[in-house]
């Protein structure tokens, strides 16, 4: 089996969706590198990452 991706983007219609496989335990959510995750997802879905 090859490697997959854990999150990513997809562009649909006019609009970005962000994706993460990584888990909705509510534990993670007490995680900075979690929340960083969603926060960069969300900024890259929303253009506004600054990467």
């Amino acid at each position: 089996m090859s490697d997959h991706p854990m999150s990513w983007t997809h562009d649909k219609f006019r609009g970005r969706a962000f994706y993460t496989a990584l888990g909705h335990e509510s534990y993670l959510y007490d995680q900075d590198w979690y929340r960083q995750h969603l926060l960069g997802g969300i900024l890259t879905a929303a253009r506004q990452s600054t990467r």
